[in-house]
């Protein structure tokens, strides 16, 4: 909430909108996010606004500025919490999008780790098309079907 305390005054001053609310991708790696909002958030804050510098790169067909962008000392922090965890994933789809697929795989994995509880949302749903269930129990005897307590065998 304090956030958009801080965001609606500026924003609201003509020709002072920030450029990626816009569309105009090309200006919003201006200074307007060190100079004025930068300073006042927290680390997951900052870090989410470094995605969006790093997004804006590569909006700008600058893919490798991308991943110099996410480029940062806390790419490599220990543990586990949801903004280490979205700092490695942008930074891995930055690797796949410059084609450093074997780089992009570890820090996708790295990603994960980071956020076992799922909280980043940076894991897809998943679809219960997708699912396949396997009875590992199962010998695949037909002749077995008086071992299945409910008298059917799973199809």
């Amino acid at each position: 909430m304090a956030w958009a305390a801080r965001t609606v005054p500026w924003s609201s001053r003509p020709g002072r909108t920030p450029a990626r609310w816009t569309g105009r991708a090309g200006s919003s790696s201006s200074s307007w996010p060190r100079e004025h909002a930068a300073s006042t958030l927290d680390r997951a804050g900052r870090i989410e606004l470094l995605i969006v510098a790093a997004g804006a790169r590569h909006d700008l067909g600058q893919p490798e500025a991308a991943v110099v962008t996410l480029q940062v000392p806390e790419l490599r922090a220990k543990g586990q919490a949801p903004w280490l965890a979205r700092l490695r994933f942008a930074y891995a789809e930055a690797l796949e999008a410059v084609g450093r697929h074997e780089e992009a795989a570890r820090w996708h994995e790295l990603a994960r780790e980071a956020d076992p509880d799922g909280l980043a949302g940076i894991t897809p749903e998943v679809d219960a098309d997708d699912v396949l269930v396997v009875d590992l129990l199962e010998d695949g005897d037909a002749e077995d079907d008086h071992n299945d307590p409910v008298g059917r065998r799973p199809q």
